[in-house]
């Protein structure tokens, strides 16, 4: 009886650790700071993809701000991104610059909410 309670609890415990994981794709913008020329807009639009391009895993998780408990943070991965540059007039009328970074990413979700 104690052997069968025993075997039990470790099917039970086993199959809670092997919690499905499935791959979750994602989008998101990153604005850049304001500029006064397109040029130096784009220029720090791209400067900035390509770093985060570079970023993998933890870093990942920590610059575009996931928040999801069941997130794997060392999969969170930067697939692909482009530069588009908003121009605007500030209160004086003059035109301003600022690019925005749209940002394709992906990570593993734990099954499981621990």
């Amino acid at each position: 009886m104690k052997t069968l309670i025993l075997v039990t609890a470790l099917t039970l415990s086993f199959q809670s650790l092997a919690s499905p994981v499935r791959e979750i794709s994602s989008n998101t913008e990153i604005y850049i700071g304001i500029t006064e020329s397109r040029a130096e807009a784009y220029e720090q639009g791209v400067n900035t993809l390509q770093q985060l391009k570079l970023l993998t895993g933890n870093q990942a998780y920590k610059k575009l701000n996931l928040v999801n408990v069941s997130t794997v943070r060392n999969s969170v991965r930067v697939n692909d991104g482009r530069v588009y540059v908003d121009e605007f007039a500030d209160a004086d009328g003059s035109l301003k610059y600022q690019a925005k970074v749209k940002l394709s990413y992906s990570y593993k979700e734990s099954g499981s909410n621990r």
